[in-house]
């Protein structure tokens, strides 16, 4: 089976494809924790802002050397809280 999603096919049926420790680790069908989904939302945000400040003619590089930073940031918060969940959660 490929990994690629076909007509037909469903974006959950893993059958047969190959899954990232990311997703042994996280059931993604299940409620997602508010503080993950936060720190999610934070990220992307962040990363939108870092885009945008690079695409500005002179972008200011001690502002971007701070949303990097806190960018950073919150990715360690997110591992940390994916590596302290307790082994009997699903």
């Amino acid at each position: 089976m490929s990994d690629r999603i076909g007509p037909g096919q469903s974006p959950r049926s893993d059958e047969g494809v190959e899954r990232w420790p990311i997703d042994q680790t996280i059931d993604w069908r299940g409620k997602m924790n508010p503080f993950f989904y936060r720190l999610t939302l934070a990220h992307s945000r962040l990363d939108a802002e870092i885009r945008r400040e690079q695409k500005q003619r002179a972008p200011d590089p001690f502002r971007l050397l701070q949303l990097k930073k806190l960018k950073l940031a919150v990715k360690d918060r997110l591992h940390r809280l994916i590596r302290s969940r307790p082994e009997g959660m699903a």
